[in-house]
């Protein structure tokens, strides 16, 4: 009842409110959590909140029904945790993924992009998939496009890259406000992770935020994370190679992978982690 009645109430003050230069701000450390679906609980996002996340997101909400996608930026907006929004399945053609479907993104940042509790547009997952290359002008040439439908929110990518043949296909630093970088790991830090960090502050120019995410899900047939694998990774990104203080998790709510919320080892291994949000 309480929740309802904070929603609500945010709601309101939502509708009241301007609709031009609207951007959630975030002061201090970025603590992503990614995954949270549209079922999230206030329960869940209080909890979160409690750890020191601030942004949430999912990667399915482009497909929700509108009536869903306002409840989730109200909600979140109530408990003060931003929404980085992932519209790369609008951008991605239905055949070639270097035919972005300009069209279809271009209606959904419009409709959305007055809510105050959008931090970022997430336009592209690991653009260097063998499958899903996408070249670095055609990033550019996306996120010019978004940028003239709304100049104040940032622009995240995920960066997936562990090699010069990464970089040499895909990165591009004009493609994006903030970078996102994950190597999951399948036990503990090892060698994807050194290369994860070597290649990028070998390719590095500009200076712009980076998260780094961490493997925070198990995986059916796959190594378990150990007792302390999230410690280990902590240790590993921001301790021993800091090159950040922006940390993300993946995830929360997965299927058929369980994340943080479905798994009590995970949970456990979380909830023991001590994250300054400064």
């Amino acid at each position: 009842m309480k929740d309802t009645l904070r929603i609500t109430i945010i709601g309101f003050i939502i509708f009241l409110m301007p609709i031009s230069g609207l951007a959630f701000d975030v002061s201090g450390r970025l603590i992503l959590m990614w995954q949270v679906q549209k079922n999230v609980s206030g329960d869940e996002l209080k909890f979160m909140k409690q750890k020191g996340v601030n942004l949430i997101q999912s990667f399915n909400i482009t497909r929700w029904y509108d009536n869903d996608i306002k409840e989730y930026f109200d909600k979140a907006f109530a408990y003060e945790i931003g929404v980085v929004v992932t519209i790369g399945r609008l951008l991605k053609g239905d055949v070639d993924p270097k035919e972005f479907n300009y069209a279809r993104a271009a209606s959904f940042i419009k409709k959305w992009k007055h809510h105050p509790a959008i931090f970022a547009w997430h336009m592209l997952d690991e653009p260097c998939n063998a499958k899903d290359k996408i070249p670095p002008s055609i990033q550019r040439e996306a996120y010019l496009f978004i940028k003239s439908l709304d100049p104040y929110r940032k622009i995240l990518i995920s960066w997936n890259g562990t090699s010069r043949r990464h970089y040499n296909c895909c990165f591009s630093e004009e493609a994006f406000d903030i970078l996102d970088l994950h190597a999951y790991v399948r036990t503990l830090p090892g060698r994807r992770q050194i290369n994860l960090i070597k290649e990028f502050l070998k390719n590095r120019k500009g200076d712009y935020p980076i998260i780094i995410t961490l493997r925070s899900f198990n995986r059916p047939k796959h190594p378990k994370l150990p007792i302390d694998g999230l410690k280990r990774q902590y240790e590993f990104f921001f301790k021993r190679n800091k090159i950040t203080n922006n940390i993300g998790f993946y995830g929360w709510s997965l299927k058929p992978n369980k994340g943080i919320k479905n798994d009590p080892d995970i949970m456990r291994q979380f909830k023991g982690l001590e994250m300054q949000t400064n």
